[in-house]
């Protein structure tokens, strides 16, 4: 594990995946899901290049068929530290004849992390080392502990702009094809606050699209703040995993999501796809602060 350190706060990563597996405060105390596969075995994977499924899990660029897992390959590819100091670490991740054989296009990925007392930045660096348009999804997938060993009681309250949310659309989800599907439905927020209970996530991951938030906070059941997401994503997903009442919440910022049922378009078509031309680069980023 590699950790780095601010004002008493660690917060510690893994090679595989850059991914974030530590976070915690200065008396020790834990905010992350310790990736217990009896639940779920990680802790915050970066989706790349897609998020969620393709259907069929086969994507098309030029007519040419492309074989991908759900969440894409780069959560379980080994990065390279490009730099680091006592409160920041950079991961990089270059495309190879391997990851071409999956998706066809060079490019370079560099995560970056950023502590700063009880707030971790997180950024995204994609470039486009191809000749040609690059199409690709990105996004986090940060799983919160629940002290109580159990959803009930939590609750996530949700704002844009600095107010408070009165409803949510949400995109139905078939947690069997881990697809979305053609229906919305709407749920009423009692002063901003989605409350969580152990049949919440029954349907699957909840999608939320059109950047309905910029912040999301989790409250406990004694009704203190635990921890806030600030993002900036025209897509997020909260989920914990259909049936098992873990003791851990995902709020995930995307730039991208799911295909819809029976899609079977170009990558470049999918639905909030993202796009970079020839040998340009985009910066992503969003930031967990502690209560």
């Amino acid at each position: 594990m590699e950790f780095i350190n601010s004002q008493g706060y660690r917060a510690g990563f893994e090679l595989r995946g850059a991914e974030l597996r530590s976070f915690e405060r200065p008396d020790g105390s834990q905010i992350m899901h310790d990736g217990n596969p009896k639940y779920w075995k990680r802790v915050s994977p970066v989706l790349f290049p897609i998020i969620g499924t393709v259907n069929g899990n086969t994507f098309r660029v030029d007519g040419k068929e492309y074989h991908q897992t759900q969440h894409g390959f780069a959560r379980d590819m080994e990065f390279t530290i490009i730099d680091r100091g006592e409160d920041f670490i950079d991961f990089e991740l270059k495309s190879d004849e391997n990851t071409k054989e999956k998706y066809p296009f060079d490019f370079s990925l560099v995560i970056s992390y950023k502590l700063t007392g009880p707030s971790l930045e997180i950024k995204w660096k994609v470039k486009n080392d191809s000749d040609r348009t690059m199409y690709y999804s990105i996004g986090g997938h940060p799983a919160f502990l629940c002290q109580g060993q159990t959803l009930k009681g939590y609750k996530i309250e949700l704002e844009k702009a600095g107010k408070k949310l009165s409803k949510l659309n949400i995109h139905d989800f078939s947690d069997e094809t881990q697809l979305v599907l053609d229906s919305f439905h709407e749920i009423s927020l009692a002063g901003g606050r989605l409350e969580l209970d152990e049949h919440t996530f029954d349907q699957g991951a909840l999608i939320i699209e059109d950047y309905q938030a910029d912040k999301a906070t989790i409250i406990g059941p004694d009704e203190n703040e635990i921890l806030s997401l600030k993002f900036s994503t025209p897509v997020f997903g909260i989920w914990s995993p259909v049936g098992l009442n873990a003791p851990f919440v995902c709020i995930e910022p995307w730039y991208g999501r799911a295909d819809r049922t029976a899609y079977v378009g170009e990558l470049k078509d999918r639905d909030f796809e993202e796009s970079l031309d020839a040998l340009q680069d985009r910066e992503y980023k969003y930031q967990i602060v502690l209560a």
